[in-house]
């Protein structure tokens, strides 16, 4: 089984992607280990922890741990803020990926660039 995300409200194919398990424990660590670089609001926060649980339940439950983009725990006071907290994390984590020998990056790239997309439709 894989993990998919990706936006009901935007259903092209391009804006959906899937993510082996393993490969989707590598991505969820890689944004949670990336967000702790940077300072947070709380509503960041939350973000974060939705990511944390989303690798927790896929630790548990493998192939359940997909997610729809609108399900993130968005503030409309503060979504263009979160949403350039999240670029700026996935941004950190394509570079981290580069660096780890342990990271297949030519495959968790696509994944976070793909993440960047669907985080840039959020309205």
């Amino acid at each position: 089984m894989s993990n998919i995300i990706g936006s009901k409200k935007h259903s092209l194919r391009h804006m959906i992607f899937s993510m082996s398990n393993q490969g989707s424990d590598c991505f969820f660590e890689l944004l949670v280990l990336s967000s702790k670089k940077i300072k947070k609001t709380s509503n960041q926060k939350r973000i974060i922890s939705f990511i944390k649980k989303q690798r927790e339940i896929n630790v548990y439950a493998p192939g359940t741990a997909g997610f729809d983009i609108e399900d993130l725990p968005w503030n409309k006071s503060t979504i263009e803020m979160d949403k350039d907290f999240l670029i700026e994390i996935t941004e950190i984590a394509k570079q981290d990926a580069i660096l780890d020998n342990n990271i297949n990056d030519s495959i968790i790239i696509p994944w976070l660039e793909q993440f960047q997309k669907l985080i840039e439709i959020i309205s």
